[in-house]
């Protein structure tokens, strides 16, 4: 965020999530973090945002994210639930949650939705308070970003100003002013500010919904979609009830959402038997000598490559008249998808024809299952293969494995 504050051509742009299948969704969809809202975690629970979610709550959240992604995870700290010394430890049990930066507000409790109507906030000095605690926190060894938000643009300009200079003051990383009307006073506040600074896009509320390119160019180094996986999984649960309901109403089979195998990888079943691959041991310990691993095919030189992870075996090439997939060496050929054109073989070898390095030395504990697995995820980090496309490849491959291995 720092970064992108003092380059207007970057923004952090982020979704905001619930739980961690969400978090794990963000990351695959390849955003660079994410934000735990009070919003969303809210209505995982049934609940509209008004102060119902309790700190506890929060860290499970966070607990459940972390081990799922490994993006960096902002979380709503909502008013740091309570007096100053609350804010103080709410910070520290979200840094050692595995928080990398807490939100806290000046709204009384119960807070709500900043959207919303009714809402109020506590004085300068319990504000600047809470926002002194919350740093304490960080200055006292917790490695955690503080981002200061006011909702005292009910009050006017300058006592939403007043607050946000004070913020800065005071020692927080960013400031989040919310509910900020339009570009001319999004653009003024960054001006007024010169801090890194949030914004805050709710498809439909109080602040204009610009493009998060315009709102980097205007100088804000962050912006969050609260409502968008919210208002998602509305409307697709729904459709799919009232779909259901209507299936069964006329005596038709289920509405097929998504295909069997979709579910399964969505949900960390790919994930799940490459482990087991992992930890079963290397298919050398097999009485038959079996083994996996990456072969791509170049239709126009009449040529595969067949490229591995072990030391000293990296790469080769061979000439071949027939496609890989009826090669009668390959016992079993998953196809994963054809990647573009003008990709050569050194750019692929250079890209996934890697051993993992642990203290200098050469992992060898790695089997070749994992290093496929490993080797697909730089596929996609080049944008070669989506990241359903690996996940897709690696169960179909364990399932291979496994139905070998009991044979």
């Amino acid at each position: 965020m720092l970064s992108a504050h003092r380059d207007r051509s970057k923004i952090l742009a982020f979704p905001c999530s619930y739980d961690g299948l969400s978090s794990r969704l963000i990351e695959e969809a390849g955003f660079p973090m994410l934000f735990l809202s009070g919003f969303a975690v809210a209505s995982s629970h049934g609940l509209p945002d008004t102060g119902y979610i309790a700190m506890a709550e929060m860290c499970d959240k966070i607990q459940e994210t972390v081990r799922v992604s490994t993006l960096p995870v902002m979380v709503d700290g909502d008013t740091g639930y309570g007096s100053p010394m609350n804010v103080k430890r709410t910070v520290e049990a979200f840094a050692a949650a595995g928080a990398a930066g807490v939100m806290i507000e000046d709204q009384t409790w119960p807070k709500r939705c900043g959207h919303t109507e009714g809402k109020s906030v506590v004085s300068r000095g319990e504000a600047y308070a809470r926002i002194r605690a919350a740093c304490d926190a960080r200055n006292e060894g917790r490695d955690i970003f503080i981002l200061a938000r006011t909702d005292a643009l009910i009050h006017g300009w300058d006592e939403a100003m007043a607050r946000a200079h004070k913020f800065k003051e005071i020692g927080a990383d960013a400031v989040f002013i919310e509910a900020l009307p339009d570009r001319e006073s999004m653009r003024r506040a960054v001006a007024e500010l010169d801090m890194p600074m949030l914004a805050n896009i709710i498809e439909g509320g109080m602040t204009e919904n610009l493009a998060a390119r315009e709102l980097g160019e205007m100088g804000f180094a962050a912006v969050a979609y609260p409502w968008t996986l919210v208002a998602s999984r509305l409307k697709a649960t729904r459709e799919a009830l009232e779909g259901l309901k209507r299936s069964i109403l006329e005596g038709g089979p289920p509405p097929m959402i998504l295909g069997y195998d979709e579910v399964c990888e969505g949900v960390g079943f790919g994930k799940f038997k490459l482990f087991i691959l992992i930890y079963k041991g290397d298919p050398l310990d097999y009485s038959e000598y079996r083994h996996t691993a990456l072969y791509f095919h170049f239709p126009s030189s009449r040529s595969i490559m067949h490229i591995v992870g072990c030391p000293g075996l990296f790469r080769y090439v061979n000439n071949i008249d027939t496609d890989p997939s009826v090669m009668g060496s390959l016992a079993k050929v998953i196809p994963v998808t054809e990647i573009p054109t003008d990709i050569g073989e050194e750019s692929i070898s250079q890209t996934v024809a890697r051993t993992p390095i642990r203290n200098g030395r050469l992992d060898l504990d790695w089997n070749c299952q994992n290093w496929v697995g490993d080797a697909l995820a730089r596929l996609v980090e080049r944008g070669w293969i989506s990241a359903d496309q690996r996940g897709v490849a690696i169960d179909k491959m364990a399932d291979a494995c496994l139905e070998a291995g009991d044979d």
